[in-house]
């Protein structure tokens, strides 16, 4: 059984417990060292990217230091690779890359920069997805002449009892978040899958476009 054991935490658990050990000693410095990756001001003036954000409230720049903040770099995830104290391979932009060097970190530039590139791939991909879900969903609207004339409130990781006590009680929830916000009459919309018949579930919290002109100023906006 020990034998088991030790097997078990040499191949498993070893690299988990050395980071727990650095932690207390890194954690300080991890905090300041996300705080200046935060700070980089990326330029991406000779990008075609940039083109498709010209006509949008928000540069690139200001979209890609928010989403890769709080996508990869805020994610304890990164926090896991930087405490087992190897080198690492983590999606990671050339500015994040040299501010990791200058704090004693082993990088490996060239799978790193191949993972970013594979990451924004796939989220491409997914963006790609999510746009035919939209367009299906739309023209099923319209087929089905559904209309959302109403007011909506979404609330997610509703639990089952929550939406239980929707009917059953006074104080629930939705009355609390309507009493908050000073809102009143909102239907409610959640993602939890066990009552999809139940108010208006919606998974991903996709827009639900029900006319011609909304779908042409979506595909508008898309291409």
């Amino acid at each position: 059984m020990n034998f088991f054991h030790r097997l078990k935490f040499r191949f498993f658990q070893k690299k988990y417990l050395i980071a727990m050990r650095r932690r207390k000693e890194v954690k300080h410095n991890i905090r300041i060292m996300k705080s200046e990756i935060l700070s980089i001001n990326y330029n991406f003036k000779n990008f075609f990217i940039q083109n498709m954000f010209k006509n949008f409230p928000i540069n690139f720049e200001i979209f890609f230091r928010q989403y890769n903040f709080y996508r990869f770099i805020r994610t304890e995830k990164l926090n896991f690779y930087l405490l087992q104290n190897k080198k690492i391979i983590y999606p990671l932009t050339n500015e994040q890359i040299k501010i990791l060097k200058e704090n004693n970190y082993l990088i490996n530039n060239f799978f790193s920069k191949l993972a970013l590139i594979s990451n924004c791939l796939i989220e491409i991909v997914r963006g790609f997805m999510i746009f035919l879900l939209i367009l299906n969903k739309s023209i099923l609207n319209l087929i089905l002449f559904k209309k959302f004339n109403e007011q909506y409130i979404y609330i997610k990781n509703l639990s089952n009892n929550q939406i239980i006590s929707m009917d059953k009680y006074n104080k629930n929830f939705k009355l609390f978040i309507e009493k908050k916000f000073n809102l009143s009459n909102l239907k409610l919309v959640h993602d939890n899958p066990n009552f999809r018949k139940k108010y208006f579930f919606d998974k991903f919290l996709l827009p639900q476009l029900c006319s011609f002109t909304e779908i042409y100023k979506f595909l508008y906006f898309f291409f």
